[in-house]
């Protein structure tokens, strides 16, 4: 077997470690979770205020380890790597002592992509799992042009015109009776949770929860 078997290179600092779930060495993955996030995330769309809670404060010039963290988990994260970072993001919710109700459902981030291969609906799967609640798939992109529906190199305001509308199977009753926990992986403008949580309305109530916040620069 070759050291590949034994050994994984940090994407950071390029140093072997033992293999592990994480893609950042000790020192690396350290240096990435100082940029926890202290309280919740405020984000206003449309004179609207809406609230998030996130694991970490991105800027991504500051902390070199956390980008390249994220850049990672875009096309490589497993469902172990999944699960390790619900289980922070939980921790983290549950220390700001806000009100917690199990009569929730989980609803990921739309996407253009296939929902499996999709890295907020991996992440809802994990917090499902972890927290024994259902997670519906239960929004789709209707925006954006009809070739290319990606957010990516979008200014602000192309962002907060994105339209989220609910899946033909998906029945508004539903949501009347449960607090929707809707999971996305970075809170950039707030654009997609505005309009998600939009299209979901009326609702019990509902909170935001992403793995970081990305630094309005």
């Amino acid at each position: 077997m070759g050291i590949s078997h034994y050994f994984r290179c940090c994407l950071n600092c390029g140093s072997l470690f033992p293999l592990k779930n994480r893609f950042l060495c000790r020192l690396c993955w350290a240096q990435a979770l100082t940029d926890q996030a202290k309280k919740r995330v405020r984000r206003q769309i449309n004179r609207k205020n809406y609230e998030a809670v996130v694991l970490w404060d991105w800027v991504p010039d500051k902390n070199n380890a956390l980008s390249s963290y994220l850049s990672a988990l875009k096309g490589w994260g497993g469902p172990e790597e999944w699960e390790a970072l619900a289980r922070l993001l939980i921790q983290q919710r549950f220390k700001l002592s806000l009100e917690w109700t199990q009569q929730s459902i989980i609803v990921p981030a739309p996407s253009v992509r296939k929902p499996k291969e999709d890295h907020a609906f991996q992440l809802a799967l994990a917090i499902g799992k972890i927290l024994d609640i259902q997670v519906l798939p239960a929004l789709e992109k209707c925006s954006f042009s009809l070739r290319k529906e990606h957010q990516r190199g979008r200014s602000k305001s192309q962002r907060e015109l994105l339209q989220v509308k609910k899946r033909e199977n998906f029945s508004q009753l539903y949501l009347q009776d449960y607090k929707v926990i809707f999971v996305d992986d970075v809170l950039t403008t707030g654009g997609t949770a505005a309009a998600s949580l939009g299209a979901l309305s009326p609702m019990k109530s509902h909170e935001i929860w992403c793995l970081a916040q990305r630094a309005l620069l």
